[in-house]
């Protein structure tokens, strides 16, 4: 019990986690500026409970995981410029100046990042296999922060192997535009723009909050936009795949902003019919993770 609070505290501390503490902080903030503190509440409700006990056992896996992802994306980029260079034996790479190559790759890499994210996520809802492990995170009858990890072990391993497909490009295209070695931009060791994107209020993504960016909503995926996409009203159902841009979702018919009627009494889970076997699933440990090996 010791190392799994241990372990989710050094999410806390962490500047790539969305449950960084400055981060925590400033959500907690603006929910209690817009008198919304009874969602504090959720926290407590067993379905937010489930979250952590599924966190933990993801930390456990990535634990042994996180050397082999490091080791597998070098492995992977290595013949990945080989061949890209194969194909342009002629390309000697940019010359410019070390900020705009910073800015570039760093743009480059989180719209690369983000894109392999939302691809992930459109399977893991258009494949009937690959949704009976998905319905994990969509089973939660309630949102806070925590909901972020609420992913079965095995999409867990499968995000994973995409972290892998997306650090390895990016090395892979850094090595072979650029003569020289260059480094992205970045805000305490993480991606600029991913940090950037963590701090204006992500963890509100994950909470019955209704943040809305307005316009730039056609740009990017703002709390209220991730809410209506773990709605249970099945006309909500297939919205809003992205996870920071909604240019993907603009891109395939997918990207819906919702209205006022949209978020009236707004509830979140599998479907509208909460009945016995949903509320266990979102509830237990047993109904979250067991169940989508049934054929049916």
């Amino acid at each position: 019990m010791q190392e799994l609070f241990k372990n989710i505290f050094s999410l806390t501390i962490d500047p790539a986690q969305r449950l960084y503490w400055p981060f925590l902080i400033s959500s907690a903030l603006v929910v209690l500026l817009l008198g919304k503190k009874k969602a504090f509440k959720d926290l407590l409700h067993p379905s937010s409970l489930l979250d952590i006990k599924i966190l933990s056992i993801n930390l456990v896996l990535k634990t042994f995981l996180f050397p082999i992802i490091l080791f597998s994306s070098f492995s992977i980029s290595l013949p990945l410029i080989k061949a890209m260079r194969s194909v342009y034996p002629l390309f000697q790479g940019f010359e410019s100046t070390p900020l705009n190559q910073s800015v570039l790759i760093t743009v480059l890499a989180f719209t690369l990042n983000d894109f392999l994210r939302f691809f992930h996520h459109f399977l893991m809802h258009r494949s009937a296999l690959l949704f009976k492990l998905h319905q994990t995170h969509h089973s939660a009858l309630v949102l806070t922060p925590f909901t972020l990890f609420r992913t079965h072990p095995l999409e867990s391993l499968m995000a994973s192997a995409r972290n892998i497909i997306s650090l390895s490009l990016t090395i892979a295209l850094t090595s072979f535009l650029f003569k020289e070695r260059v480094s992205t931009l970045d805000i305490l060791g993480v991606n600029a723009f991913g940090w950037i994107f963590n701090a204006a209020l992500a963890n509100l993504r994950h909470s019955p909050i209704p943040i809305s960016f307005g316009p730039f909503e056609y740009l990017f995926i703002s709390p209220r936009m991730h809410q209506i996409h773990h709605s249970s009203r099945p006309q909500h159902f297939g919205k809003n795949f992205g996870v920071a841009l909604s240019i993907w979702d603009l891109a395939i018919g997918t990207f819906y902003r919702p209205n006022r009627d949209d978020l009236f009494s707004l509830k979140f889970g599998l479907s509208t019919s909460y009945d016995k076997e949903k509320s266990l699933q979102a509830t237990t440990l047993k109904g979250a993770l067991l169940p989508y090996f049934r054929t049916s």
